[in-house]
């Protein structure tokens, strides 16, 4: 499941839009949009909003028959966010977790409410070197306080910016999705 780079626009979380139900979603948060927030430091109740809209998809499709032990998610961006979010979040486990330039909104706050799942949950998150949008060093103390804090994370920074580094990003991600659905092939809860 690909939760894109969102945009303002508020769009109600529909996947039947892509004509996939089981491959996309698009759920906008409208995170750290001053045009929205006009405290932008605060928690923006998009953010729970897409959560609990993403969740209600997510179970959806686990009745439809698809096991969430198969299922993968992957953001970039705001889409990154809300993978983290979401994937810490939801009570069963995930095949993986991936997220491209992105952040945690509150990472205090997400570990104080992760699921009891989510030290079983496995990400994998990678960041530019050279993002103009979401500096690194402040993802990079996130990544280090969600690890601390016993998640399994890895991370991959590559010399890009708030893009997909080509190839060699793309393999690493391939990678990733392709040694934890090995080994996550028996439908989970």
């Amino acid at each position: 499941m690909s939760i894109d780079d969102i945009s303002a626009s508020g769009a109600k979380c529909d996947a039947k839009a892509y004509g996939k139900p089981s491959i996309a979603a698009s759920c906008a948060p409208n995170v750290l949009d001053p045009r929205i927030h006009k405290d932008t430091s605060a928690p923006a109740p998009g953010v729970a909003r897409s959560t609990r809209l993403l969740g209600e998809l997510l179970d959806a499709q686990r009745e439809s028959g698809f096991p969430t032990g198969q299922t993968s998610l992957f953001g970039f961006s705001q889409g990154c966010l809300m993978t983290i979010e979401v994937g810490l979040r939801y009570p069963h486990r995930f095949a993986g977790l991936v997220g491209v330039s992105g952040y945690t909104h509150n990472p205090e706050r997400l570990l104080r409410e992760k699921s009891p799942v989510a030290e079983e949950q496995r990400l994998l998150l990678t960041h530019g070197l050279h993002d103009p949008l979401i500096p690194i060093a402040p993802v990079r103390e996130q990544v280090r306080v969600l690890r601390e804090a016993g998640l399994h994370i890895e991370w991959s920074e590559f010399a890009k910016d708030h893009t997909i580094a080509g190839e060699a990003e793309m393999e690493v991600i391939r990678d990733f999705v392709t040694k934890n659905r090995a080994g996550r092939d028996v439908p989970t809860s």
